[in-house]
Formats: C-alpha cells, structure tokens, sequence
C-alpha cells in the first residue's frame, strides 16, 4: 500500500492535526474493462471525514463510491476507507490516477488531500486467448431492409389523393348550392344574401377602428360569393388573375368584365400593397359593389304559392311570336 502524511491546522483552536493515507488497488493486473476496487485508507482524528473530491479521470471511469464503517485506533485516532469502483479502458495506463479528497471536519477548513497513484498493469483481452488463430474480426451491421421511405411516400401519396378529393367534392358542392340542387338546403337568392352582407358590412366598426385592410377583404369575399353563387363560378378558389377568364365566359358577365377587374385590383392593393383609400374611395368602392350585383340580379321574381297544388315556375323573359306562342 503506498502512503503519505500530511499536517491540517485548526484555527479554531491553533491547534494542527496529522492525516496518514494510503492506498492499494484489488487486483493490480486486470483486462480493459474489468471492475477493479481502488482503496484509500485515512488515519484521522475523530470526528474527520474523508470523500472523494472528484470522479472524472482520462482513460479511467469511475462506476461509484463507498464509505467502510470506520475503525477505531489506540490514542483516539479512527481508520477511514473509502472504496472506489473503477476500470481502465486503455492498455497504456499503468497506475492509478492520484485521488483528490476533501477532509471535513467541524471548526476546520476543508483540506485537499492528494493520495497517491497506485502502480497497475492493464493487459489486453487477447493476451489471453488460448487459441488466437480462431479469433475473428467483427460483423458488419445486419442488412435490415429499410421501410420508411416506401411507408412516407404512401402516406404522402394518400395525402394528396385526400387533398384532391376534398377540394374537388367543395368546387361541386358549391356549384350544386349555386344552382339551388342540394336537397335539404333552402337556397336565399345571392343578390340579396350580398345587399345584406354590404349593409352589415357598412355598419360594422371596421373603419372606426381602422381596420380597412380587414374591411376590403370582407368587400371582396362579398362580391366574389355573389359571383359563385349566382352564376357557379368558382371565385372564392380564384386569384383574380385567374377569375377573370371564367367571368368573360359568362354572357351576362362579358361586358362588365372591366368594371369587375378594376373593383378586385383595388381590393388586392388594399390587401397586398398597404394601400390605405380615403372615406370617398372607400365608399365609392362599396357603391360600385352594390352596382355590380343590382346589374346582375334577375330583373324580376314571381312569387310562387307553394301550396297550390299546379304553381306556376317563373320565367324571366318571354317573346311572344307571330301565332302567339312564347319563343
């Protein structure tokens, strides 16, 4: 066992105190890796105690500590051990590390203590293989075939079909609301459902709070769902680059297809490039909304009496020919 002395002061009392260490190691030849115990041992007054300072060391790695029970000695001194579990990883170390402690004790300063390194040999596991000409170098990594590439795109690929699907079963649903064919759903004529939503619009305090980008959105959203749903163009799916095509494709559309251009511009400008009208603008823009819906509306409704057992459909227009027929 190697040892050392070492002299701590009390300043409590000025009064110095002798520590005695030491330090061996079971066993002192081992292979990489296997459990060794190294063993400091402290003579100290009573009332002292010895831990282990740190537990981080280069090629050594600590798995733990422990305290023996204390050993009483003749003249009041104690025999302390402390036992710390630990291995080498590398066939190059050839003794221990030298142990920090702490020495503790009431009314005396904390005092490192350095014990000393104890000398060992780390030996190779293959030095102690019988037979080395059976010996083997290692196996690759086990070819596992990998899946989730496959498994992403075809969750990917459902994902897509899903999004196609939905977006394709909207567009008709709405075409379906537009021409007043869904069962079930009672269908309010889109001129009036948008006069309705202007006025509600206009006495919102969008404006007061100054929210006019908010305002112009709503503007717009009115105008476009009066579009699809009086003529079945899809407009609130479409940029308005992309709406103005459908639009030219409607008759009653083709000559207020410039009108309707210069209204979204303005919405778009509002929306997209900050720009901030006036009162004037902004009203003037709502006038016009309600223009294009006025000019588009049906010309006329007949009120049918849906408890007469023959109602009669109505019919916009009606030309009387030479023999009195309707043509």
């Amino acid at each position: 066992m190697t040892g050392a002395a070492f002299l701590l002061a009390c300043a409590a009392v000025a009064q110095s105190y002798e520590i005695r260490v030491g330090a061996m190691v079971s066993p002192t030849i081992f292979t990489i890796g296997d459990r060794v115990v190294y063993e400091a041992a402290f003579t100290v007054p009573a009332g002292f105690k010895a831990v282990l300072g740190a537990t981080v060391f280069a090629d050594w790695e600590v798995f733990g500590t422990r305290a023996a029970p204390p050993r009483q000695l003749p003249g009041g001194a104690v025999e302390q051990r402390v036992l710390v579990a630990m291995t080498a990883w590398t066939t190059s170390v050839t003794a221990t590390p030298a142990m920090p402690f702490v020495i503790n004790a009431p009314g005396v300063k904390p005092q490192k203590v350095t014990v000393p390194a104890v000398s060992v040999t780390v030996v190779s596991v293959l030095a102690r293989a019988e037979d080395k000409s059976n010996l083997r170098g290692p196996k690759g990594m086990i070819g596992y075939r990998v899946w989730w590439p496959w498994i992403l795109g075809a969750i990917a690929l459902v994902a897509v079909a899903a999004g196609i699907w939905y977006w394709r079963r909207r567009r008709r649903l709405k075409e379906l609301e537009a021409l007043g064919l869904l069962p079930g759903v009672p269908r309010r004529p889109p001129d009036e459902v948008a006069r309705e939503a202007l006025d509600a619009l206009l006495a919102s305090p969008l404006l007061e709070e100054g929210q006019v980008k908010l305002f112009y959105i709503e503007l717009g959203d009115i105008l476009r769902r009066y579009l699809e749903g009086r003529f079945g163009v899809p407009a609130l799916d479409l940029t308005t680059a992309e709406l103005l095509p459908e639009l030219r494709a409607v008759g009653a559309l083709r000559d207020l297809t410039a009108d309707i251009r210069l209204f979204f511009d303005t919405c778009d400008l509002v929306k997209f490039a900050k720009f901030v009208p006036d009162r004037s603008d902004i009203d003037a823009d709502v006038a016009r909304a309600r223009t294009l819906v006025d000019a588009t509306a049906p010309r006329a409704r007949k009120l049918v009496d849906l408890t007469s057992p023959r109602a009669p459909e109505p019919a916009e227009r009606s030309v009387a020919g030479p023999a009195g027929g309707v043509r």
